[in-house]
């Protein structure tokens, strides 16, 4: 079973420099835990665009509403290539890890498919 999103997602103080947390918490936790962490992620994600649609349909140059004015930052903060909360969401939970280790395995089985012994799995030290 592992580590439950729910626990992964808990952000807590850590007692080990990040690297190496991370490393543990990429070993505790399940593939279908972090299966449902990246759809989460995702769900973030989506959200964030249908609301940046949503002001730009709507556009107001009115100064003097405040909530043109917070539209207005909403927008401005939605040109990041990232969500903030979606960034920090990745760091503490070691899924930035996790990624990279995948685009490590789907590259090196990519380049080496006729070597012997069998493909990298994502399950597998890489050590």
């Amino acid at each position: 079973m592992g580590i439950p999103l729910r626990v992964l997602l808990d952000k807590h103080d850590r007692f080990m420099p990040a690297t190496i947390s991370d490393e543990v918490i990429w070993h505790a936790v399940s593939e279908a835990t972090w299966a449902e962490l990246e759809a989460y992620l995702d769900t973030f994600e989506e959200r964030r665009k249908q609301r940046c649609d949503e002001i730009r349909r709507n556009w107001s140059y009115n100064i003097f509403s405040a909530e043109v004015r917070d539209d207005w930052k909403t927008l401005w903060r939605s040109q990041l290539d990232e969500d903030p909360v979606v960034f920090q969401i990745e760091e503490w939970t070691g899924f930035c890890i996790h990624q990279g280790r995948k685009r490590y395995i789907k590259w090196y089985n990519k380049q080496y498919r006729d070597v012997r012994p069998p493909p990298l799995l994502v399950g597998q030290p890489l050590g």
